[in-house]
């Protein structure tokens, strides 16, 4: 049993829907993103693979050149492999060439940039290191139906933002155990509403309050075969872009989510894992071409933000937008969020539901 699903017991006996369960793993796991949550739930129903969300599975399996089949990637030179810090949204600038780029430039020159350099990989006896830095908007409602933490960007009356951090052990070996840590510390930020500093620290009471250390041999603990994260679960993934479309589509056969937004929040939520092969990450890149209203948010230098957006029709929210911020030299996305919902004047539309922020190191050891 994975740390999602000892969440999920707390709740059990009560009547929840999905995304509301998502909120209350998010809240004890210290903002780990909701849609990574729902793709755990799609994986399990798998019959041959599994990603994550939150980072999850919404997420993992979530990948210039198009490269169609296996494709071999450099051996790994680790005392050459670079550390990635975590690098937050960039500003919008001015003048620079990639404002009169498009977005699928922008992905083809990421993808291009990622076969070219291979993947960064740990050597058997090490760990590909990944940490993640999580905020999430927290959102409070008196009246809720179910929890007065779990309210809408359009009834929350007080909301406050929320950050905390996990990491992620990858072996080099990934036959090898993996193992995830979940820090308990949760330190908040902003504060909308009146009264919001005071609820603010009442919900810090409901989180996490220890550490959590989940170990797992092979992959990720989240009930796939192969497991999500071997060897064998890539090597089933398709590397052509509009076969790892349909791929996707496939298994969300019956989703009553919208497919082209999960699918984004995979993919993304994949790349930032940065567990896949390159030429896999290429073609996740690749397939974000056909996500539908996609722009160009901010540039600078070679770092790009882009922004995906979708149209719900949901109780909970009206919309749902995904941003990633990608490296064109590299190919490396170090950053991403999501905004559920446009209505409600309490909290900024320029702060979303949830961020993550990643840095990559390879270390020696694992907790």
């Amino acid at each position: 049993m994975d740390v999602f699903e000892r969440v999920r017991d707390v709740n059990a006996g009560l009547t929840l829907t999905e995304d509301r369960v998502s909120a209350a793993r998010l809240r004890l796991l210290q903002g780990i993103d909701d849609s990574r949550n729902a793709e755990r739930k799609r994986l399990a129903r798998r019959p041959m693979f599994v990603i994550a969300g939150a980072v999850t599975g919404v997420a993992a399996v979530t990948a210039g050149v198009v490269v169609v089949g296996q494709m071999t990637a450099p051996s790994p030179q680790v005392e050459a492999i670079p550390t990635f810090a975590p690098t937050p949204p960039p500003s919008p600038s001015t003048g620079d060439p990639f404002e009169r780029a498009t977005v699928a430039s922008v992905l083809e020159s990421a993808a291009g940039a990622t076969v070219a350099g291979g993947a960064l990989e740990a050597a058997p006896g090490q760990y590909l290191r990944v940490e993640h830095q999580t905020t999430q908007l927290v959102l409070y409602q008196p009246t809720d139906q179910y929890t007065k933490w779990d309210a809408t960007r359009a009834s929350a009356t007080a909301a406050w933002t929320a950050s905390g951090t996990y990491f992620t052990y990858i072996p080099g070996d990934r036959s090898q155990e993996w193992v995830t840590l979940f820090e308990p510390k949760t330190t908040i930020g902003q504060t909308f509403g009146a009264g919001a500093d005071a609820l603010a620290t009442e919900w810090l009471g409901t989180t996490l309050q220890e550490q959590i250390i989940d170990r797992h041999a092979g992959g990720i603990d989240d009930g796939s075969d192969p497991q999500t994260g071997s060897d064998a679960y890539y090597a089933q993934i398709p590397r052509d872009p509009q076969q790892l479309l349909d791929w996707y589509r496939t298994f969300m056969i019956g989703d009553v989510l919208d497919e082209d937004s999960q699918i984004a929040s995979m993919i993304i939520q994949e790349l930032q894992r940065n567990a896949a092969p390159a030429d896999l990450r290429a073609a996740m890149l690749l397939a974000l071409r056909a996500m539908p209203n996609g722009k160009i948010v901010s540039v600078d230098g070679s770092l790009v933000t882009l922004e995906f957006s979708f149209t719900w029709t949901s109780d909970r929210f009206d919309s749902w937008t995904d941003t990633l911020t990608v490296d064109t030299s590299s190919g490396f996305v170090s950053a991403s969020s999501r905004t559920l919902g446009s209505e409600g004047t309490l909290v900024p539309a320029a702060v979303p539901n949830f961020s993550v922020v990643t840095s990559i190191s390879i270390v020696d050891d694992a907790p």
